[in-house]
């Protein structure tokens, strides 16, 4: 029987008191890390978002943890420390987001792109254009 579904939304922080948090970040990561830890035996669950009352529950995609029962907490931490050392050591990275400034960057060089094409369009098919001036 599937219990995960009810634990997800009957979850509260005093429900939490005797779990301890293994893993915090993406949906994704903790999907991951979530599948790993109950590969191994282990009784994990995910947790979306806060768990604070009246925080809406579902997935958000910085906010997901996952929790084991307290007297599981140093098997997670090693199952989850060897994943890492076994992904450094086949020099996989992990990729970061891209600051505010690569994302501007990337605007602007579309915006410029656009506008290349456009200059490129009207010059092409003159007619096309209401806001081109037609000649006399």
């Amino acid at each position: 029987m599937d219990t995960t579904g009810a634990f997800r939304q009957s979850i509260t922080e005093a429900r939490l008191t005797n779990w301890t948090t293994v893993y915090w970040g993406p949906v994704v990561e903790a999907d991951v890390v979530l599948a790993a830890l109950r590969s191994a035996g282990l009784p994990a669950e995910l947790v979306y978002q806060s768990t604070v009352a009246g925080a809406p529950l579902g997935p958000g995609p910085m906010d997901s943890r996952v929790v084991v029962p307290d007297h599981y907490a140093r098997a997670a931490a090693a199952i989850i420390a060897q994943a890492d050392h076994k992904q450094k050591q086949l020099g996989a990275r992990r990729t970061s987001r891209p600051t505010m400034k690569v994302l501007l960057a990337r605007v602007i060089a579309v915006l410029f792109l656009a506008g290349i094409l456009w200059t490129v369009a009207n010059i092409m098919f003159p007619g096309l254009s209401p806001f081109m001036a037609r000649p006399f």
